[in-house]
């Protein structure tokens, strides 16, 4: 998802991805976790990783095993931003 302030959160599950199951489905509904980052575009067209700037105390540009709920906090904090 693309938010106006030019923010973009990608979320994704499957086998290759830190979500629950950690297995290729065809339906979202099948999955109780995703893995989520965020990203931003920078002047030539590239996106790079800001998830840090949402939550700082992580060590990678993912986030695994999160729930539909803390998603959508995470949405807002990312759509808020100036």
């Amino acid at each position: 998802m693309t938010f106006d302030n030019g923010n973009i959160l990608s979320v994704v599950a499957g086998q290759s991805f830190y979500s629950n199951p950690r297995e290729d489905k065809d339906d979202v509904d099948l999955f109780d976790s995703f893995e989520v980052a965020v990203l931003r575009r920078d002047g030539v067209g590239w996106s790079e990783f800001v998830t840090k700037e949402f939550v700082p105390d992580m060590n990678d540009d993912g986030l695994g095993w999160q729930t539909r709920g803390q998603i959508n906090t995470l949405m807002l904090l990312v759509q808020s931003q100036k």
